[in-house]
């Protein structure tokens, strides 16, 4: 796990208005995937991207490429030279029982982030919710947490953390990789 955090973690950035913050990470020069839920609260041109490993100041949100709020996905651009996370040519899909890595930005009241913090947790079923595909996952994700990419044991992109069940402890849910894409 330290190595597939050193590897992915510099692709992870934390999104910011002065009200909100979530997570999203690089998927290709320029390609920040984050989930719609995180974007739409947030002023486009108050949006401010910093990548908490790389300690380099923050990158203004160019351009909303792409939302889709059935499936909570938001492609941003932003003009940075952090490296995108590997995605997936044809991966097999994950298996229940599956150990999952999760690295988010959560929020721990008005005042503190806890940056690019690590979950682990074990991968569920595919379930629906609301018309979309979602990974169940028995991970730990909190405000905050929405928008970070899901990786398996080897490093492999496979969802990013969407929802966190509210009446359950230690469930949450993550939109497919395939979905996004």
């Amino acid at each position: 796990p330290q190595q597939l955090m050193r590897r992915a973690e510099g692709s992870v950035a934390l999104l910011r208005d002065a009200a909100t913050s979530g997570t999203g990470f690089m998927v290709g020069e320029g390609l920040l995937v984050t989930c719609a839920h995180v974007v739409r609260p947030m002023v486009p041109s108050l949006m401010q991207v910093i990548f908490p490993s790389a300690g380099r100041g923050e990158y203004p949100v160019q351009k909303i490429l792409y939302i889709d709020d059935v499936r909570d996905i938001a492609v941003l651009s932003i003009r940075t030279d952090q490296p995108g996370l590997d995605l997936p040519e044809s991966a097999s899909p994950p298996s229940r029982g599956e150990e999952v890595l999760v690295i988010g930005n959560p929020g721990v009241g008005p005042d503190l982030i806890v940056e690019n913090a690590v979950a682990r947790g074990l991968m569920g079923p595919e379930v629906v919710i609301g018309g979309s595909a979602f990974f169940q996952l028995s991970a730990s994700v909190n405000p905050g947490n929405s928008g970070g990419p899901v990786l398996r044991s080897d490093g492999t992109l496979i969802g990013m953390v969407s929802k966190k069940a509210t009446h359950q402890e230690g469930m949450a849910f993550a939109v497919p990789m395939r979905l996004i894409g």
